[in-house]
């Protein structure tokens, strides 16, 4: 049944989906390594990528934490400022959703050589 407004019925979005988008956002970012939880690097979107990315459910809406590894050299602060934009950029166009706000964990530094 459509309302008034246009829309039909309510839009409810799993976190496990919530969880996916940012972490393939995340992992588009450049200078992102990987993303990380527990000691274990993920460098490409697989299933457990998703452990890197938690949601907190509070009284006016969701926030986030995205646990990144930063490629050596870059400026961790411009990264993890990119990862957090980016993400809630991805959340809001793919999904409808507005998070309060998105926290980048900088927990590693990658010094491997992209080339190996």
């Amino acid at each position: 049944m459509e309302d008034r407004g246009g829309r039909v019925g309510h839009i409810a979005v799993h976190d496990d989906v919530v969880m996916s988008l940012a972490a393939w956002t995340a992992l588009q970012v450049s200078d992102v390594a990987g993303l990380a939880v527990r000691g274990t690097v993920w460098r490409h979107f697989a299933p457990g990528a998703v452990r890197a990315v938690h949601v907190d459910h509070r009284a006016d809406g969701i926030a986030l934490d995205v646990h990144v590894v930063v490629r050596y050299g870059a400026s961790i602060a411009a990264v993890a400022d990119a990862v957090a934009r980016r993400v809630s950029q991805s959340l809001h166009e793919l999904a409808g959703l507005n998070p309060l706000e998105v926290t980048t964990r900088v927990v590693g530094v990658d010094r491997q050589d992209p080339a190996e």
